[in-house]
């Protein structure tokens, strides 16, 4: 039977109780019961407001792993404390001992209050299963996600079970795949696509952590785009997988590099880039604002805006490529005031002449943007001067729209 407040029979001070906490330390188990038969007290003082505490004669059965002696003690009345991780329940989940964890949970630890985490931790299906039986939660925190996020293969056939009779823990799995697709670890995302996740579902990557209302947070695939793991666009239940609009969010990261031939592969399955309520892509906006970013190395400073120079450079020419293959495939370019016309205008200006006559030419190729969209782009007098050479190329292009 637990033991209550009441019932504590306490040590008056630590050199009382030395003795137990000798014999405990040395296993000696008959010498025990022989105090705790005499009616010597089995718990510690009250530890000290100030300073280390000493550890309880509990404690040095745990550690020494003596299922027996663990159980005497507890039988005496000896009470489960501290509190928190160093608890001796944490203890034993540490050691890996289920034999004392049904010890601590029979005398008086409830097994509801336990941290889920700290169970997936050991790694043993049995202790998992014991908790999970007894009601322990498994929603607040993500522990689930906790555990497949830290490799624990073990967890993984207890969320399956579990996620049949608790569909919301399939938001756990959402987090690992996330967690995983931004590390590329290849193998845990297939497992966890095995295990059901939804690599289009929007969240955080880290468990436990609340997203502000305005933040809906990335897809597993945003991810795995965002730090450059291309590979995990290769495997077979991605590739397979219908793309739907939630894909759309994607497409900012698959600009450059690698990412390129995914963008492609995606708008050819049918992924419909416009995304702005205006009906435009803001992926076009995107790659515009973004493709003047100077990315090399001054022995002084790092140098993001150049504008003295023409710039050209394979991030630039990556984003004009995106740019062509979005608009290819019916992505429109749609300002929605004055400002993003300027701020286009103003990362052209920083970039070779070439590069505002082709984005020109690919609006009017395949009709991405109206002509006075265009007309508006190239009023100023600084455009008219940095395209001055191309000004017949210029009205050839604008005659598309007639």
């Amino acid at each position: 039977m637990p033991t209550t407040p009441q019932a504590i029979k306490r040590a008056t001070d630590q050199e009382t109780i030395a003795p137990l906490v000798e014999l405990c330390k040395a296993g000696r188990l008959f010498d025990v019961q022989a105090w705790i038969a005499a009616g010597k007290p089995v718990n510690s003082p009250p530890p000290p407001d100030k300073g280390q505490r000493p550890r309880t004669p509990l404690e040095y059965a745990i550690d020494r792993g003596f299922h027996s002696l663990v159980q005497v003690l507890l039988e005496a009345g000896a009470v489960q404390e501290p509190e928190g991780y160093d608890a001796p329940i944490y203890q034993a989940l540490r050691a890996r001992r289920f034999d004392i964890v049904q010890l601590l949970v029979e005398h008086g630890f409830d097994p509801k209050a336990v941290d889920m985490h700290a169970v997936f931790c050991s790694w043993d299906p049995q202790i998992m299963d014991y908790f999970i039986e007894r009601g322990a939660e498994l929603q607040q925190g993500h522990p689930f996600a906790s555990a497949l996020c830290d490799r624990i293969r073990t967890a993984l056939g207890r969320y399956k079970r579990c996620r049949e009779r608790m569909p919301e823990l399939q938001e756990q799995a959402d987090i690992a795949l996330r967690h995983h697709c931004k590390e590329g670890n290849l193998k845990w995302v297939s497992l966890m696509l095995w295990a059901g996740a939804d690599p289009y579902n929007p969240g955080t990557e880290n468990p436990g952590e609340e997203l502000d209302e305005d933040d809906g947070g990335l897809s597993a695939l945003g991810f795995a785009a965002l730090y450059g793991h291309y590979e995990v666009f290769e495997l077979k239940p991605i590739r397979s997988r219908p793309v739907g609009p939630a894909a759309a969010e994607m497409l900012l990261f698959l600009t450059r590099g690698k990412g390129l031939d995914i963008l492609k592969r995606l708008l050819e399955k049918g992924l419909d880039p416009n995304d702005q309520e205006s009906g435009g892509c803001s992926t076009i906006r995107s790659c515009l604002d973004g493709m003047s970013w100077a990315r090399h190395y001054s022995p002084y400073a790092w140098e993001r805006d150049a504008p003295k120079r023409s710039l050209d450079t394979s991030e630039s020419r990556d984003k004009l490529k995106a740019i062509h293959l979005l608009a290819k495939h019916g992505a429109k370019w749609m300002p929605v005031d004055k400002r993003e016309v300027d701020s286009a205008r103003r990362s052209l200006l920083r970039l070779k002449p070439d590069y505002t006559i082709e984005f020109v030419w690919i609006m009017g190729k395949y009709q991405a943007c109206t002509v006075e969209c265009v007309n508006d782009l190239l009023r100023t007098p600084a455009m008219k001067s940095h395209t001055a050479a191309y000004r017949a190329r210029l009205q050839e292009i604008l005659a598309l729209w007639s």
